[in-house]
């Protein structure tokens, strides 16, 4: 649709602007319109910023309401066949009484779509909230709706927003790029008013044709649900549903920087792959939920005995594999250490486990308390292939098994040996 001149300020060329245009111009040459599109009470200034909020293009509601939709788009082609039709002074139209109560009824039925919006709507004038919707005021824990009046957005967040940045820093930086650019979205963490508790939130701040050029458009969604899925999608990628730990996926990127990590410091790593002894059997004799409860066990007792630094996967099975870094410089004492925590993983093991009966649905004491592993384990140094260092830790712990289990094979140290 062509743009149309109603207004100096007016360029965008929606139907919207457009509309909002007649609005103003008959507002500013005929204040006599107060009376047939709001109460007295009303005054010009605060009639526009319902305007602002009503009739600009830029809300992007999230409401779908299909009936309310029709009928705003036949109000909308009626007030441009009305301006086209009419003088080129917009103070001609506000002769046609049906022409103002076609202006009003548009109004009560954006701010119908405004009010029953499952979205958060603020509206800030210059620094300040001048208005918002039951939605709002839900979302801050503010029952009494003029308590947002006054406020910002800094009074109704943490003092800093995730990442350590000063929320009236980075408040400003949005509120400067959206009167810039039109429009800008972001995350933003919110603090409810009544329980104190922090709301990640999705905005999109939107800047108004207003005369002072600084009043914003605040639509606010509540992101919990959203970072949460995030997070579940996440962790589906990259741990075990079973126990928590890191999956191979992740492993192999954890393997990848410890070997970065090396050869930057010259210091060894190394990596243990270990496998539960007759798992299978006992899995099949018990049932899985019995084999389950093992695992997470393991999983547990393997942390236990690790740094914050290493890290521990479970590859599937019964198959785990143990990443340790920063052992030194010198390679016995490297190697010592690696089988140092090697055993003491072992031991771990060998102590009776727990098998409450309601996870693992046994009705007598014959199933086996204590459990052992076979380890293999090797020593590594500057960059490697991470299917490399795998493969020789699984092998070695092929030969522990070979060998009977409960016990650990080292194999030949792995890169630049001192």
């Amino acid at each position: 649709m062509e743009g149309t001149i109603l207004d100096d300020s007016i360029t965008d060329a929606r139907p919207t602007s457009e509309i909002t245009g007649v609005v103003y111009q008959l507002i500013r040459e005929n204040r006599a319109i107060l009376s047939s599109l709001s109460s007295a009470e009303h005054d010009l200034k605060k009639l526009k910023l319902e305007l602002d909020m009503a009739l600009d293009g830029q809300l992007q509601l999230s409401i779908k309401l299909a009936d309310a939709d029709k009928e705003i788009q036949r109000l909308t082609i009626g007030l441009i066949s009305a301006q086209q039709q009419a003088a080129p002074s917009a103070s001609s139209l506000i002769q046609s009484p049906g022409q103002a109560s076609m202006i009003k009824l548009s109004m009560e039925h954006f701010q119908q779509l405004f009010e029953c919006s499952s979205e958060a709507f603020l509206l800030i004038d210059g620094e300040r909230l001048t208005l918002c919707n039951e939605a709002a005021s839900s979302l801050f824990g503010m029952a009494d709706r003029s308590r947002i009046q006054g406020q910002t957005l800094v009074t109704l967040s943490p003092s800093h927003q995730p990442g350590g940045i000063p929320s009236e820093e980075l408040a400003k930086k949005h509120a400067e790029a959206a009167q810039q650019l039109g429009n800008v979205n972001f995350d933003w963490v919110f603090r409810r008013q009544d329980s104190h508790a922090d709301v990640p939130c999705e905005v999109i701040l939107t800047a108004l044709p207003m005369d002072n050029g600084k009043a914003l458009l605040a639509s606010v969604r509540d992101a919990t649900e959203r970072q949460l899925h995030a997070q579940q999608m996440q962790d589906m990628a990259f741990f075990d549903s079973l126990t928590g730990l890191p999956n191979r996926r992740l492993l192999v990127d954890r393997i990848a920087q410890a070997l970065t990590q090396s050869q930057r410091s010259g210091h060894y790593g190394a990596l243990m792959f270990l496998d539960l002894d007759n798992f299978k059997s006992l899995n099949d004799r018990y049932g899985h939920a019995f084999g389950d409860e093992v695992l997470r066990q393991t999983a547990t007792r393997i942390q236990h005995c690790l740094r914050a630094t290493d890290t521990v996967s479970r590859q599937g099975g019964d198959e785990f594999v143990v990443v340790i870094v920063d052992l030194g410089e010198d390679l016995p004492s490297s190697q010592q250490q690696g089988q140092h925590v090697a055993e003491k993983i072992r031991l771990a093991l060998e102590t009776p486990f727990e098998h409450p009966v309601s996870v693992t649905g046994l009705t007598d004491d014959t199933a086996p308390t204590r459990y052992t592993a076979s380890l293999g384990l090797v020593v590594f140094k500057g960059q490697q292939e991470v299917s490399n260092v795998l493969e020789t830790a699984d092998s070695a712990m092929y030969r522990a098994k070979t060998a009977g289990g409960n016990r650990i094979e080292t194999a030949l140290p792995l890169g630049e040996l001192s």
